[in-house]
């Protein structure tokens, strides 16, 4: 809580959606420009926060906003990221650990390996959500290894997670509604495949079946009935405002100039074959191939990123991803022969998100498409079901060289959290020194980074704020999210 988001979505439409729900907003009855202008002290706030605010999944808002009610801190909503980590390790932990034999520091290795991810590295201190998109993915795949494989756990039991599960992930984002069906329509299909060779296995089948619909209305008409229903009767499309008239288009200008008219691959291809770099249209630098596993001085001051565009999984990325490939077309056959039950789980997941890096239009982009990890974390799996050395000695390297690309990112994000909060805290220290909070009045623009203005209203709550979204002429001091919110004091 003590540590500031510096990010423009997570101080824009993220915090400006959680600070209005917290302060008591309804989504399902009322607009959220009404309840803002209507309120005791109104943020006029930009209209695409609005837009996001009505219309788009809240699952992380509506737990961060009660997290914020709790603490009277809107940075401590940024804890469900820190939960969800230690749930997912400890969920691949003990799922992995009831099915291997496996010693158990390797074991705790190749979990840290999995939720230690490149786009999680990135975020872990900010409201961005793609991680957990990640993460509730990977949950969603290991339910069906459970399923499968887990002798344990209560058939029940596995059905209520799985519920579970699906549900919350509808919920999180619009790409991960669309990523949670095609991986589920994947196994559903091997399921029918199934069936009509086993007729015991109908018993599963109609309870899988029933789940499904069951979690689909949870998170469309429970969780997410002031999105989904409101948006096709308000829009006439679920997904507004990414699709249906009036549809924004925010790939666009956020991707380099050189990408438009390309295809997918292509532009797949250049991102993670290319030296790491913001590029986007306004930024016009050309994008720079290198090899695999070299790396270039620029790189190490783009990792801090929260939503690097080229090389956005990391520098040593494209070598691993190289290595995993091999790794995968090297032992597929001795799964295939050892287990053909891990064989199929694993086998379904690739092929799914291999065919979306061709014909998705965003899985250039590190943050719309952090599933691609799942491919190094199958090739290590892979690896174990070969006991020839040199396949070991590959897995080995693979695992290494993730742990030191991924602590890489982590290192250098989390070190721009905590100079961006220091410098935060040093403005605000200045400010102090030569006022009081009840000798002036405070007037904060929120022509950009508005969702600050809740930090600042949680720690200087004796200053009479007026939120005006007109430059400020008269400012005297920049002390928070210094030059986006202007603070000025005028005695």
């Amino acid at each position: 809580g003590i540590i500031y988001d510096y990010t423009f979505d997570g101080n824009s439409y993220h915090k400006a959606t959680i600070g209005t729900l917290t302060d008591g907003w309804n989504p399902l009855y009322e607009k959220m420009e009404k309840f803002d202008k209507k309120s005791e002290d109104p943020k006029h706030l930009k209209s695409n926060s609005y837009v996001w605010g009505n219309h788009y999944a809240k699952g992380s808002h509506v737990f961060a906003a009660n997290i914020y009610k709790l603490t009277g801190n809107i940075e401590c909503g940024k804890c469900i990221n820190i939960i969800t980590i230690i749930m997912t390790f400890l969920f691949v932990f003990s799922t992995i650990l009831s099915i291997t034999k496996k010693k158990v520091s390797y074991l705790l290795i190749i979990s840290l390996c999995t939720v230690f991810m490149p786009v999680a590295c990135a975020q872990v201190l900010t409201f961005y959500i793609d991680l957990l998109i990640y993460y509730y993915l990977l949950l969603l795949i290991l339910m069906f290894l459970i399923f499968e494989k887990d002798n344990i756990l209560p058939e029940n039991i596995k059905f209520l997670l799985y519920i579970m599960i699906l549900s919350l992930i509808i919920n999180i984002k619009f790409n991960a509604f669309a990523y949670a069906g095609l991986y589920c329509l994947g196994y559903y299909l091997w399921y029918i495949v199934r069936l009509k060779k086993n007729k015991e296995f109908k018993k599963f089948f109609i309870k899988f079946s029933t789940s499904s619909f069951i979690a689909l209305i949870i998170g469309v008409f429970i969780i997410g009935l002031s999105v989904y229903p409101k948006n096709q009767i308000e829009k006439g499309n679920l997904f507004y405002p990414l699709y249906g008239d009036g549809k924004i288009d925010i790939m666009e200008s956020n991707q380099p100039k050189s990408f438009k008219d390309k295809y997918p691959i292509e532009k797949f291809v250049i991102a993670n074959f290319s030296k790491s770099d913001n590029i986007s249209k306004l930024i016009d630098r050309k994008t720079q191939y290198k090899l695999p596993f070299t790396f270039y001085k620029s790189e190490f001051k783009q990792l801090s990123s929260c939503d690097l565009r080229l090389g956005g999984y990391g520098i040593f990325f494209s070598g691993i991803l190289v290595l995993s490939i091999i790794l995968i077309c090297l032992n597929i056959k001795s799964v295939y022969k050892k287990d053909k039950t891990i064989f199929m789980l694993t086998l379904i997941p690739i092929i799914i998100t291999l065919l979306l890096t061709f014909t998705l239009g965003e899985s250039w982009w590190a943050r719309y498409f952090p599933q691609l990890y799942f491919i190094p974390l199958f090739a290590i799996l892979y690896s174990n079901f070969n006991d020839r050395k040199y396949n070991q000695i590959i897995g080995a390297t693979v695992i290494l060289i993730l742990l030191i690309n991924n602590l890489l990112i982590f290192g250098a994000s989390s070190f721009r959290s905590y100079l961006f909060t220091q410098r935060q805290n040093e403005l605000q220290t200045a400010f102090e020194s030569v006022t009081s909070p009840k000798e002036c009045q405070l007037e904060l623009n929120t022509t950009i980074f508005h969702g600050a203005l809740y930090n600042v209203r949680d720690k200087e709550k004796d200053y009479n704020i007026i939120y005006t979204d007109k430059e400020n002429e008269n400012q005297e001091y920049n002390v928070m999210f210094d030059p986006y919110v202007s603070w000025s004091c005028k005695k």
